[in-house]
């Protein structure tokens, strides 16, 4: 296979592959001590009609690579081949394109295992600077890793996510008096007096993502459903969003269906003084930062459009987990909807007017020239 026609399978511009049947990764941050580090196992199969002689996959820029190999998942014996690590730029990002030449096929439909074990450049680790929600932050003041893209874990089809979507276990080893914030359940939680581990079972297909910091903790249990709010220091202002919050995710329990998951976690991430808003559903697991939300407790207008973005990304919780959409059309379809039932939520929680400025928003996004577009999340 040419180097092109690898490439185009790697980014989802053609068939991937491979397919992801399960990850199980470990995560462990010191940011005092000036070290990440992280071991991965990832079960693949070869999903393509013809058998495969290499596996690629992007890894972020700044991971070093410290041991990379392939294991028959069955016999557990290592398979010969031969890596090599090169920069590679995609969409504007740099990464390490990371390829395994076997020495023999892999063949149709057989399930190999990837292990990985990789490290963060410690000049990458910053100290009381927090950087942005796109990228891979490892700070005393906070740890996370949210969007897919950044290549946390190994990327075998960047552009096509339903093939990177897999259950997983997640454990995290983070400084003692932090708090963490992973989709799925909190399975176990041990600490040794400096250092925490938890260990998180996610049973639905779902991309990596975790943060973690000295968060304050703010929970409300009602109707056999959870939510939980982690927020930095001196975000207390968000506390304000938890009443309206749960109610939209009870609304959508009431009104959906149960999708299987009751226990809601907001998390924030990003520096502060953000510019702009942004919130990512990971299931579960929400994670914002608090830009434009200073007035979030005093302004009934800030708060309105808040809980849009809320209810929009919620939404994806039932749609994207829970009974997804396949096919081209797939990106229109669920955003269409979530746009929809953030519209219909807050007529429901705010009244009628609310829910029409939504709308009215949404349909002023639309209307924008493509260079000023920026839709309501």
């Amino acid at each position: 296979m040419s180097i092109q026609e690898a490439r185009q399978a790697l980014m989802g511009e053609a068939v991937a592959p491979y397919h992801v049947l399960r990850y199980d990764l470990w995560y462990d941050l010191d940011p005092a001590g000036g070290y990440f580090g992280s071991h991965q196992s990832v079960t693949l199969s070869n999903d393509t009609v013809e058998p495969q002689l290499s596996v690629s996959f992007l890894l972020h820029a700044d991971l070093c690579v410290d041991e990379v190999r392939l294991c028959a998942a069955q016999q557990g014996g290592m398979l010969p081949a031969t890596v090599q690590v090169r920069p590679a730029v995609y969409r504007g990002r740099d990464y390490h394109l990371v390829t395994l030449t076997l020495h023999k096929p892999l063949p149709v439909h057989a399930v190999v295992e990837l292990e990985l074990s990789c490290h963060l450049a410690p000049q990458q680790i910053t100290r009381g600077q927090p950087g942005g929600t796109d990228r891979l932050v490892v700070d005393t003041d906070a740890c996370y890793a949210v969007n897919a893209s950044l290549g946390h874990f190994p990327l075998l089809a960047l552009g096509d996510a339903a093939t990177l979507a897999a259950p997983y276990t997640l454990n995290l080893t983070y400084p003692e008096g932090w708090l963490s914030c992973v989709p799925g359940s909190l399975t176990s939680t041990n600490t040794d007096g400096a250092r925490r581990q938890d260990t998180y079972d996610c049973p639905k297909p779902n991309l990596p993502a975790f943060s973690c910091a000295p968060y304050k903790r703010t929970v409300i249990e009602r109707q056999g459903l959870s939510l939980e709010l982690l927020h930095y220091r001196g975000q207390e202002h968000l506390r304000a969003l938890m009443d309206r919050c749960f109610a939209l995710i009870a609304l959508y329990a009431d009104r959906l269906g149960v999708n299987g998951l009751r226990n809601f976690q907001l998390a924030t991430i990003g520096g502060l003084g953000e510019q702009h808003p942004w919130i990512e559903c990971h299931g579960n697991a929400l994670y914002l930062n608090d830009a434009g939300l200073g007035a979030v407790a005093d302004d009934s207008r800030v708060l309105e459009e808040a809980l849009a973005r809320l209810a929009h990304e919620l939404f994806h919780s039932w749609n994207l987990f829970h009974a997804p959409v396949d096919g081209p059309m797939s990106m229109w379809i669920s955003e269409g909807l979530a746009n929809w039932a953030a519209a219909w939520a807050l007529e429901q929680v705010l009244g009628p007017e609310a829910g029409a400025r939504c709308r009215l928003r949404y349909l002023q996004a639309g209307r924008a020239p493509p260079a000023r577009r920026r839709w309501p999340q």
